[in-house]
């Protein structure tokens, strides 16, 4: 947990320290004793980030990640560069899909 006057800093600062990218904005709250989720919350609520902007992938988009993962033996890291979307979504979209395929059978 911070303290008072370093967030008195952070404010005066307009969190010029959380603006880089979220991993420098996470050391430097290691730094000053802060946790992960603090440091998300406060770049979330100075609207350094939007938590709100996720792609959402349709059906198709998901058939066609599982046809890459299966038929074209594509990673999940390649898959998630080719559809803008992060590893997780992919691996997701895949369990979906094969889910889907086997309770039609």
């Amino acid at each position: 947990m911070i303290c008072r006057a370093n967030f008195e800093a952070f404010c005066d600062s307009r969190f010029a320290e959380f603006k880089g990218d979220r991993r420098s904005a996470i050391k430097f709250g290691a730094k000053v004793g802060m946790s992960q989720l603090e440091v998300d919350t406060i770049r979330r609520l100075a609207g350094i980030t939007n938590q709100n902007f996720r792609k959402k992938l349709t059906k198709e988009d998901k058939e066609a990640i599982y046809k890459d993962y299966t038929e074209n033996k594509m990673t999940y890291d390649a898959i998630g560069k080719k559809y803008g979307v992060s590893k997780v979504s992919v691996f997701y979209a895949v369990s979906k899909v094969l889910r889907d395929k086997v309770r039609k059978e």
